[in-house]
């Protein structure tokens, strides 16, 4: 604790001595705006950067932009927009002129040089791993449930699920505290790593952007990154805006559960500051299937935000608190109608930022920081003969959540061309209590010191590597289940990554990483000893489970031209002491259920994916996708590690012009023979899907969109649910319609 106090308050010395420098310097400014080069239409909410500084704004309703304040010197200007190509100028300060300066972007049918912040602070469109992003109008198209069904069947990426509400994503066949989640750069503080019937405290529709990290991250992230990271964007603390008021209103309903939500943002600012706020609501029934409903499957959620931000020559920052309430079903006493499970949870959080520009060697300092609160009940609910109603509370979760992050840009270092050197911190209290508490109280702590750097090569290669050092401390303590119980556990842990991205032509880019990284065990894998009514099993931790460590390879390739865009990416991972949830075959009499066991072993994971997208004529495209993942123990027996994903692919035509769509697809998956002990085996099916769009002009103010999935209204298992004995299917036939107004 002392240590994190010590650099919370280095940390406040040295942005005060930063902001000081920046508030006696002398200011320019520059304007202009953006237009459609075909058709010549002001292009709405464009992306208007100046990347050295990484300051910008977006452009208004009439295309216009202004950006104040910039001090003098030499900057890449970047204007970007989705489905458009990036248009990047060289400009000088004061030396040139720029009021009423026009730019036309053309249109691309294959975006590759789009910046993903997730897996580069730099801000450079430079990967060395495989990476993708979902923009506003991609998270319509897809609008569902939650993040996991709305990720699910992309490259890598599939779907564990507990019916539809607590859905979350896998990568690569990882999932649980191996896939970390995050919103605006910072961890959520839910539970929702920890079994499958947990749900991720937010709502997908308030997404402005979805990044994903395919593979491990933990240099950047520390531990949980270990499969990967997925990190989503909200405009609570708008780091670009436009002066005047601007917001969005969308309403989104489905078939598949009867579910209704809709979402409003307003947004007002001026030259110097901002505030914004957002309120969602959805409400679901029980989930579809070709044989019925599935019980315990409804929905009820609310989430609503406030936030502030301000920009003061090269400094701005921001300020946002959000609430969530949310009410949900779990499908486990689904044979007895009587009997339901629900969950009921809230969450307040409270986020800031400050971020800093500089002239010299350190070219920029930016602090994260944020602090939630999440409470966590799971409910049996019994009816009884005469009518009554009886509620008996079994398990709940209090979780404070403190994180924080600082990063410091530098510039020019001897061969180093860039870099940033960085400390973020964790501090976790975690109380549980009922007659069914998992786990022992907890008190957790995470230290981590890391330091990025980018070396080119030559014109057409650059390296990068880094390295981070992060220290762990868990102190399980007595509550009501667990009496004097008092258990400490420390490490120390070492991640590490370097690549080289190779680009010997303006079409073909080549990516390589080698990395390190690791995973703490989570407080229910080292000391659980109860029955966990939500997941249907008796789980038995082991205090002797040491941390994962992972050692990795990503290679990636991507073509592009004008009429073709292929992506082939592979891994291979070989990961020491991997925790896995191990049926033991034997059942807990007093409960009934199952015992689940936490053992660990050596295990290796390795795969690929492979993207095609082609211009067939003018206006069709043609869209495939296929991912594999093999994951194994690596003992005598090669024995497969549990719920890895069956091969998998995707084929899609669309027909496009302009301001609309009309697509049809086919989602193809194997069936997976290789199982775990007590894992069942699963067929493989074939599912028809049809989607449509209309925006009503190029900037798409207006937005329409309808899909169809499961048209024939197929039935099967997909091999990653987790509803009991997998008796129940996924959804059924289900329609779509979703509209959104940017204004």
């Amino acid at each position: 604790m002392k240590t994190l106090y010590s650099i919370i308050i280095c940390i406040v010395l040295v942005v005060s001595f930063a902001i000081s420098e920046e508030l006696s310097t002398v200011r320019y400014s520059i304007s202009g705006s953006v237009f459609d080069q075909t058709y010549g239409d002001p292009m709405m909410r464009a992306s208007v950067y100046l990347v050295e500084l990484q300051k910008g704004t977006i452009t208004d309703r009439n295309g216009n932009f202004s950006i104040e304040r910039i001090p003098h010197g030499t900057y890449t200007l970047r204007v970007q927009y989705v489905g458009y190509r990036t248009h990047e100028t060289k400009i000088v300060i004061p030396g040139d002129s720029f009021t009423g300066f026009k730019v036309e972007l053309i249109p691309r049918v294959f975006e590759t040089d789009e910046v993903i912040v997730t897996a580069s602070p730099l801000g450079k469109p430079v990967l060395y791993q495989p990476a993708q992003a979902f923009s506003s109008e991609d998270i319509q198209r897809r609008a569902t449930v939650s993040l996991g069904e709305m990720l699910d069947w992309e490259p890598g990426l599939a779907m564990r699920s507990f019916g539809s509400v607590p859905a979350r994503p896998v990568i690569r066949g990882m999932d649980g505290d191996r896939v970390l989640i995050l919103d605006n750069g910072e961890r959520i503080g839910d539970l929702s790593e920890i079994t499958p019937d947990h749900s991720i405290a937010m709502d997908p529709m308030c997404a402005d952007r979805v990044e994903v990290v395919r593979g491990p991250a933990s240099l950047l992230y520390g531990s949980s990154a270990l499969g990967g990271v997925i990190n989503v964007f909200t405009d609570d603390m708008p780091r670009m805006w436009s002066s005047g008021t601007s917001g969005a209103i969308a309403f989104y309903g489905s078939t598949m559960n009867n579910l209704g939500s809709g979402f409003g943002r307003i947004v007002h600012g001026n030259d110097n500051w901002v505030a914004t706020g957002r309120v969602s609501y959805r409400e679901s029934g029980n989930l579809y299937t070709p044989e019925g409903r599935l019980p315990g499957t409804f929905l009820r959620q609310f989430t609503g935000a406030a936030g502030a931000g301000f920009r003061h020559n090269n400094i701005d920052g921001g300020l946002s608190i959000e609430v969530l309430d949310k009410a949900y079903g779990l499908p486990e006493e689904i044979d007895d109608p009587d009997t339901d499970i629900e969950i009921r949870m809230d969450r307040q959080r409270v986020r800031g930022y400050l971020n800093v520009q500089s002239t010299g060697f350190f070219e920029n300092y930016e602090f994260r920081i944020s602090g939630s609160r999440y409470f966590h009940e799971e409910v049996e609910i019994e009816r009884e003969e005469d009518g009554t109603v009886e509620e008996d509370m079994e398990l709940d979760f209090i979780q404070n959540t403190l994180s924080s992050t600082l990063t410091i840009k530098h510039g020019l270092l001897g061969i180093i061309e860039n870099g940033v050197i960085g400390v973020n911190g964790i501090l976790r209290r975690l109380d549980t209590t009922g007659p069914e508490a998992l786990t022992p109280n907890a008190r957790s702590s995470f230290l981590g010191l890391f330091v990025y750097e980018e070396i080119p090569l030559s014109k057409i290669s650059r390296l990068q590597m880094g390295g981070r050092v992060e220290f762990q401390q868990i102190n399980a303590i007595e509550n009501e289940k667990y009496p004097d119980f008092d258990m400490t556990r420390t490490s120390t842990t070492f991640s590490g990554s370097i690549g080289t991205n190779i680009q010997p032509s303006n079409n073909l880019e080549i990516g390589f990483q080698v990395a390190r990284a690791h995973r703490v065990p989570s407080i229910e894998e080292l000391f659980s000893d109860a029955a966990h009514l939500a997941a249907g099993a008796y789980e038995i931790g082991n205090p002797g489970l040491k941390n994962e460590i992972g050692h990795g390879v990503d290679v990636f390739v991507r073509y592009s031209t004008n009429r073709l865009f292929i992506d082939v990416a592979g891994f291979y991972n070989r990961v020491n002491d991997y925790i896995v949830r191990q049926p033991t075959g034997e059942i807990h009499e007093p409960s009934g259920f199952p015992i689940i066991v936490y053992e660990a072993g050596d295990a290796e994971l390795f795969g690929g994916e492979l993207g095609i997208k082609m211009l067939l004529h003018e206006n069709i495209h043609f869209n495939s996708r296929l991912d594999y993942v093999h994951g194994a123990r690596r003992d005598i027996d090669r024995t497969p590690l549990p719920f890895m994903p069956p091969l998998r692919s995707f084929i899609g035509v669309t027909y496009e012009k302009r301001n609309r769509w009309l697509g049809v697809n086919s989602r193809i998956a194997a069936k997976q023979t290789r199982t775990a002990v007590e894992e069942d085996p699963t067929d493989g099916y074939v599912l028809f899907g049809f989607e449509s769009g209309y925006r009503f002009d190029v900037s798409g103010r207006h937005v329409v969109s309808f899909r169809m999935d499961n048209i024939f209204n197929t039935v099967y298992r997909d091999h990653l649910s987790r509803v009991e004995d997998r008796d129940n299917p996924m959804p059924g036939r289900s329609a779509h319609l979703m509209y959104k107004w940017y204004f």
